[in-house]
């Protein structure tokens, strides 16, 4: 089983990323031309240093070279999860003191995936699992909150990955 939010897999190469300083967190963000800003494409991958793809310069990196690349150490970034993803809804009042430039995000169910990845114990792995679970008696009773509780996520890794 996975430490729980200290270990993830990479969403480029598949791999494990075994603790949080081999890690990123890659996003992109385009200021839009009402003065919001758009986020997405939120994805963990491998520091470069600790990339498996050797043979490529950036790695496991996606956002390399695209408009609006966003980054930060996972390290940090789960240290300040809430934070950051707070700020990701809400530029806040520093930077928006009138409440007129919300932010916007292109996927809500994927950038709540990643939420819920940095956020929950165990739902990094367990969710690997979530199409067999949802097939299971067991699970298939459960909502949409429960599904998420700690004790749920560790019997479906414990059910499933067998």
């Amino acid at each position: 089983m996975l430490k729980p939010l200290k270990q993830f897999f990479c969403d480029t190469c598949g791999q494990l990323i075994e603790n949080p300083e081999d890690g990123y967190v890659e996003w992109i963000s385009l200021f839009q031309d009402n003065g919001t800003v758009l986020s997405k494409d939120f994805r963990i991958v491998h520091h470069q240093p600790k990339s498996p793809y050797t043979h490529i310069p950036s790695g496991c990196y996606n956002h390399d070279s695209k408009i609006g690349r966003s980054d930060l150490d996972l390290k940090t970034f789960l240290q300040y999860k809430h934070q950051y993803i707070f700020s990701f809804l809400n530029r806040g009042f520093l930077q928006d003191p009138n409440g007129e430039l919300p932010s916007e995000i292109e996927d809500y169910a994927a950038f709540v995936n990643f939420c819920r990845r940095v956020t929950i114990p165990y739902y990094e792995e367990a969710r690997f699992y979530f199409d067999e679970a949802l097939g299971d008696p067991c699970f298939n009773s459960c909502n949409e909150i429960r599904l998420f509780h700690e004790d749920i996520l560790k019997s479906i890794i414990n059910t499933f990955s067998e």
